[in-house]
């Protein structure tokens, strides 16, 4: 190879490089409450599967930019703009975060992290679906529910709403609950999240609800 092919190859790198590069999103609402760190949506890294989600949810330093955590995106390509709509739900001291992911035009899935020195531990959330569905005395869901973050009412205090609807003998229920998850955990104890209360977000008694 001459020095003409290989400064050619060098900069058709540079360029696709480049343009990897440009493709991350922002966030929506990602830099945490120090300012110190930031989520951002990435295009995936190499070593992932091709055929896997394509991108990935990132924590980084918010000076240096340097990536210091990661993890797999959970979304639909169906919707090629469900990425953009990403946001994140920083705990006011920066300890948990919750990232709100679309999944398509009609669905959502959120998943919770304890940060600790630079980590993103995903901690699993309780069954707020199946206290709510059990109300109703329900196995099975309508299509198109989910639960989101709503806010935080204090440093490990996190209100979501539950959205959806219930399957019952009488026909489908519609219904909207607010659920309180506690988060505990980091500096050496285990991360949990425990389902404090579910309260009606509305009058779901003409529904059929308890």
């Amino acid at each position: 190879m001459n020095t003409a092919t290989t400064i050619s190859t060098t900069f058709m790198i540079f360029l696709i490089a480049s343009s990897v590069l440009a493709e991350e999103w922002s966030v929506i609402d990602g830099t945490s409450p120090s300012q110190k760190q930031e989520l951002v949506t990435i295009p995936i890294f190499d070593t992932d599967p091709p055929n896997g989600t394509p991108f990935r949810i990132a924590l980084r330093d918010a000076s240096s930019k340097q990536i210091l955590d990661s993890f797999l995106w959970e979304g639909d390509m169906g919707d090629p703009n469900a990425h953009k709509q990403n946001k994140a739900f920083w705990s006011p001291g920066g300890r948990f975060v919750a990232v709100y992911m679309r999944s398509g035009r009609l669905s959502a899935t959120t998943a919770y992290f304890i940060v600790e020195r630079g980590k993103l531990i995903r901690v699993t959330p309780p069954d707020a679906w199946q206290n709510v569905l059990g109300r109703f005395k329900a196995t099975e869901a309508g299509p198109n529910g989910g639960i989101s973050p709503v806010a935080w009412t204090d440093r490990n205090r996190l209100k979501v709403a539950v959205i959806g609807s219930a399957e019952a003998e009488s026909g489908r229920i519609p219904f909207h609950y607010h659920a309180m998850f506690k988060f505990k955990g980091g500096d050496g104890v285990v991360p949990w999240i425990r389902l404090e209360s579910v309260e009606s977000a509305r009058d779901n008694s003409e529904q059929g609800a308890p």
